[in-house]
């Protein structure tokens, strides 16, 4: 998964414009720009596991902010160009951004904005490449998308014994195996985000058709991750048994040990006993000879 660059690094590097464009919310309080998006979310960076609370805040600002440019847009020239700035950030950013990936998904969803038509295979393809890409809020919401794979992954024999390897909760653990089915997926489908920004507009509504075939591309995704989990399971068993063993062999080793200590105390106090009782052994006086 990359690493994100420093947040104040990243929103100058991903929303510097030449001109900074501000846009007016809708209660006419402060301005704010889409460049204080990631700035407003730094005071969140404690969040836990993948800063889910974290990509959702983010989330939320970003669509606060491009929903306020998309209702101005046709009031005045400058708000055309502000929005064309935002749409421009956006949908060239979104090549590296996790957290715009996630955004991209949602305008798909949506089809509310002038860049793109309703796809619902675009909504997952995208939120499925942010999942990869260690967006936490798409993460959770395609738990209810992958929840029969997530429920094979966890029936596996010995699955807690992962778990327990990465000391992580049950919560986080279900966060880890959304992960990996979402890195299946994108290998499977070979997703990149140039990739789907190529591909022409077209409108899509969710389908039966559409549904099943996702349905095989997850079972594929799934059987390659409980595969990979077995194979970590047996590795943990063999350095579980090797243990033991090792164990074992030290216990045997100190109980030979303390017999040989033992018996040479037992022949040392028999000695000790032979010698204590000669004292008190009258002793055969030997007859002496004599020389002529």
């Amino acid at each position: 998964m990359p690493k994100k660059k420093n947040e104040n690094q990243k929103t100058k590097e991903h929303f510097e414009e030449k001109e900074p464009a501000v846009v007016e919310n809708s209660d006419n309080e402060d301005d704010v720009s889409i460049q204080d998006v990631f700035d407003f979310c730094d005071m969140l960076l404690d969040a836990s596991f993948f800063k889910g609370e974290h990509d959702k805040e983010v989330f939320m600002e970003l669509r606060k902010i491009i929903d306020s440019a998309y209702a101005r847009r046709n009031k005045s020239k400058q708000d055309e160009d502000n929005y064309d700035e935002i749409i421009y950030n956006l949908t060239t950013n979104c090549i590296e951004d996790e957290s715009l990936q996630d955004f991209m998904g949602y305008a798909y969803k949506k089809g509310k904005y002038d860049f793109c038509i309703l796809n619902y295979e675009k909504y997952l393809n995208w939120t499925i490449l942010a999942g990869s890409n260690g967006n936490g809020f798409s993460l959770s919401k395609l738990e209810m998308f992958f929840i029969n794979e997530i429920n094979k992954i966890l029936s596996i024999e010995g699955i807690n014994k992962i778990a327990e390897n990465l000391e992580i909760e049950d919560e986080r653990f279900i966060i880890v195996i959304l992960k990996k089915l979402c890195d299946n997926m994108v290998r499977i489908m070979n997703l990149s985000a140039i990739e789907l920004i190529k591909e022409p507009e077209v409108y899509l509504e969710q389908s039966e058709q559409l549904m099943r075939k996702y349905d095989r591309l997850k079972e594929q995704a799934c059987n390659m991750l409980k595969e990979e989990c077995e194979g970590f399971i047996e590795s943990l068993n063999k350095l579980d048994e090797a243990e033991k063993n090792s164990a074992l062999k030290e216990n045997e080793n100190m109980i030979e040990e303390k017999q040989n200590v033992s018996q040479v105390d037992i022949e040392a106090e028999a000695i000790k006993q032979a010698d204590s009782s000669n004292k008190f052994t009258r002793k055969i006086p030997t007859k002496k000879t004599f020389r002529w």
